[in-house]
């Protein structure tokens, strides 16, 4: 499968840096500084004296990002659609460390995203509306796109993000323009797009709990009108739940994902993109923690390090797994 929604038609940005402009009692006017007159009172008949205080120029000046946007087949007229766009640039994920859709939700105002349980699926919610369901096969009120493409069951979007360009959360209702009916609002991903001049980088990000996440990429032109971009990562470690009976840790991640792009541009006015990508997740759940239960009343915790877990026989034959498993993950993702 392959798409044709990246046919731009113009894309640009301006950024516009306003800086401090104060007015003097001399009525000349400087840039970049900021100046205050304050008047001294004198007595009746006695000369009035003005002294100014010069203040040091800002080292970072206020700026206003402008963004402009002619897409084809995507989000159109955005300047007359009465919606809030957040934009979250690729520094700012990075900075975050965001590497999944429930890490956007520290950046985003009025955007929560829930885990349903112990799983890889998840609930959004923009503004007080959302979804709040544990079956997968429901269309949640939050549509999830990956470089224009739908992702409308809560299992696909709570797959990895790696090598972004960016990420748009609109606020809803949308549909009436462009993509999927829904309630609440939109999450915009942005993969990099390859590029005409050759790119190529690595970082490795190490925290604790011997949390790992590896980054790489690799992006330049094959010809003078077909560019190519191959991105991968990796994730392991970082299970900070210990189980309260055994002492066994729980939530160490392990998983990882390719992702290849080709751009060609038949003429000046057209970029098409064939794109796929592969993720495989066999990352430990996370564990409950108990607060109270009435049932058996097995005492609350009191670190919330703690969890427990356990399988019922039933269960471990179904399935062919041993008494001596942890609660984790087995999934797939894939698509172009």
């Amino acid at each position: 499968m392959f798409r044709f929604n990246n046919i731009l038609l113009c894309t640009s940005a301006l950024v516009l840096t306003l800086p401090a402009v104060a007015a003097a009692t001399s009525g000349k006017t400087t840039h970049g500084a900021k100046s205050r007159a304050v008047m001294s009172h004198a007595p009746a008949g006695a000369p009035s004296v003005a002294r100014i205080r010069h203040f040091a120029p800002s080292s970072d000046p206020e700026s206003i990002r402008v963004y402009r946007t002619k897409n084809a087949l995507g989000p159109m007229a955005t300047q007359r659609q009465g919606i809030s766009v957040t934009h979250i640039d690729s520094t700012e994920l990075a900075r975050h460390q965001v590497t999944d859709v429930k890490g956007l939700m520290n950046l985003a105002p009025n955007l929560t995203v829930q885990p349903q349980g112990s799983s890889s699926a998840v609930n959004f919610t923009l503004r007080g509306v959302g979804l709040n369901d544990f079956t997968a096969n429901n269309t949640p009120s939050v549509m999830t796109y990956v470089d224009g493409v739908a992702l409308p069951i809560g299992y696909m979007a709570g797959a990895a993000m790696f090598d972004m360009a960016g990420v748009d959360v609109s606020t809803g209702p949308s549909g009436y323009t462009h993509g999927q009916t829904v309630t609440a609002g939109e999450i915009n991903i942005k993969t990099a797009d390859p590029t005409k001049v050759l790119h190529y980088g690595a970082s490795e990000d190490i925290a604790s709990y011997n949390r790992s996440i590896t980054n790489l990429y690799v992006s330049g032109p094959l010809s003078s009108n077909v560019q190519y971009r191959i991105a991968g990562f990796t994730q392991q470690g970082g299970g900070f739940q210990k189980n309260i009976n055994t002492g066994q840790s729980l939530g160490n991640a392990n998983k990882g994902g390719l992702r290849a792009k080709v751009a060609w541009q038949p003429d000046d006015r057209t970029n098409i993109v064939f794109s796929g990508n592969w993720m495989q997740d066999n990352s430990q759940a996370m564990g409950a923690f108990n607060v109270q239960d009435l049932a058996r009343n097995t005492p609350a915790y009191q670190n919330n390090r703690n969890t427990g877990w356990g399988f019922t026989p039933e269960f471990l034959k179904l399935t062919g797994n041993s008494s001596g498993m942890k609660p984790s993950y087995n999934n797939t993702f894939w698509g172009g």
